[in-house]
């Protein structure tokens, strides 16, 4: 924009009551409206390249659509083969792990034993224990009794030591003389 121009542009726009800062927004508007170009004019094609072009994108079409049902069939195949004949590897890692899961389960069972007989084992040996406390028990007490009353003498009976022997020794000597005895016949007439 020349200054002839803009002179031109400012007097038209003075008018009473419009304040110089609104003049610049307005100035500040023209000449960047001014300053864009119009856009082109839309090329013009001939009605047959029109045609054409959209024939092409409907191959194009089909073909997608051809290429996407062949990757689904492909796909649906695939999965069908996994599932009547699953890859070996997969076959030997599921046979390896229910062999592992075999071993692993018998190893369990054998550790449950193992913890039974050792449970087992474990109450003969308290059982032990206790016996053998009370033993202590006994020995203690029967040790702190000849501590405390180390010169007193058991109660002794003759009779109920040796009443027995002596009875039963002379039921032997009576038998012996009985059956050594003559015997002789008292027949009274």
């Amino acid at each position: 924009m020349t200054k002839q121009k803009l002179q031109k542009e400012l007097l038209e726009e003075v008018k009473e009551g419009v304040k110089p800062s609104d003049l610049k927004k307005k100035l500040k508007r023209s000449k960047s409206l001014g300053d864009i170009p119009s856009a082109p004019p839309l090329p013009t094609q001939p009605n047959h390249q029109v045609q054409q072009l959209q024939q092409e994108n409907k191959e194009l079409k089909q073909q997608l659509d051809k290429a996407n049902q062949d990757w689904t069939e492909l796909a649906q195949k695939q999965t069908d083969n996994l599932k009547k004949d699953p890859n070996p590897r997969v076959a030997e890692l599921e046979k390896e792990l229910a062999e592992t899961v075999k071993d692993a389960t018998e190893e369990i069972n054998r550790q449950e034993e193992e913890i039974k007989q050792l449970r087992t084992n474990l109450t003969q040996v308290q059982n032990q224990n206790q016996d053998l406390l009370k033993q202590v028990n006994n020995y203690q007490r029967a040790a702190e009794l000849r501590i405390n009353e180390p010169y007193k003498e058991p109660a002794y009976n003759f009779w109920e030591d040796y009443g027995p022997v002596i009875l039963l020794f002379g039921l032997y000597a009576l038998s012996t003389w009985l059956l050594n005895k003559p015997h002789r016949n008292y027949n009274h007439e």
